[in-house]
């Protein structure tokens, strides 16, 4: 009798975020309106970690002023299994960037900055 052992391996993929990234629902914001801003923990495929409850940053710069003139709810969101929300809201035409910078965590992760164009374009 011959008897055949066979061990199977089954290995879970571990996502580790290695930067952050912004996402906006258009790069063309309306004036006078609250429009979502998702911050996101991603790993090099894009995928979200879900193990990411970290503390991040938003600052907001004019590219088209001296001074900006929009507003964010919050310069600082905390991460919920990856993703934070936040809201920008523009009074008068102008092009902005928003950054997100990681602040603390798990461990750091990479910048990003999205260009938005607020009251300007596709409306």
């Amino acid at each position: 009798m011959l008897t055949v052992s066979v061990s199977l391996y089954v290995t879970s993929q571990t996502i580790k975020a290695t930067k952050l990234l912004i996402v906006s629902p258009s790069g063309f914001i309306d004036l006078d309106k609250n429009t979502e801003i998702t911050i996101k923990a991603i790993d090099n495929s894009g995928t979200i970690d879900k193990n990411r409850n970290d503390l991040v940053e938003l600052t907001l710069r004019s590219v088209s002023r001296n001074e900006s003139m929009a507003k964010l709810s919050s310069t600082s969101v905390k991460l919920d299994k990856g993703i934070g929300l936040a809201y920008i809201r523009g009074r008068i035409a102008e092009v902005v960037d928003v950054k997100v910078s990681w602040k603390e965590g798990i461990s750091p992760l990479e910048s990003s900055t999205v260009r938005l164009y607020i009251g300007i374009g596709e409306e």
